[in-house]
């Protein structure tokens, strides 16, 4: 499929922080989440704080038409990157984790990332299908969980 939805990323800002916990937290979310506990207000208030003022991770607002569709997240260690993304649960099944991925990648190439890689829970057979059509592989399965890597253009 090559009509992808048009999808923005843009920098995060403080002015998020809610539209990305609430995603954080979303049971769907959670669910094909490593950690599948609740994230607490004062801990995410805390984290984002940290990702906002910090100079490695990047943390990005995807929008379509203007609104907030999901988030994406890079967070570099010299040449490689380790990529999230979580899209509104309302909105999955439109091909939007693709086209945010498909974004990310060449926000990870402006930064200089020449490889990435995304850990994904063994069961997330959408999001392993997300992460292969836009390239990466798998490079190993381990803990219940399959990480895949791309090397960027």
């Amino acid at each position: 499929m090559d009509d992808l939805p048009v999808i923005a990323l843009s920098p995060a800002t403080a002015e998020d922080s809610g539209f990305v916990l609430a995603l954080r937290n979303a049971p769907e979310t959670r669910r094909w989440s490593f950690s599948t506990d609740d994230v607490p207000e004062a801990a995410h208030q805390a984290w984002y704080a940290e990702t906002l003022m910090g100079t490695r991770r990047r943390l990005f607002i995807a929008t379509q038409h203007g609104l907030p569709v999901g988030y994406a997240r890079l967070d570099p260690q010299d040449e490689w990157a380790e990529v999230s993304i979580a899209v509104v649960p309302a909105l999955r099944g439109r091909h939007l984790g693709r086209a945010i991925l498909e974004v990310l990648v060449r926000e990870a190439a402006a930064l200089g990332v020449r490889w990435l890689r995304g850990r994904i829970l063994e069961d997330n057979h959408a999001s392993r299908a997300v992460f292969w059509k836009v390239g990466f592989t798998v490079e190993q399965w381990s803990d219940g969980g399959v990480t895949m890597i791309r090397r960027v253009p």
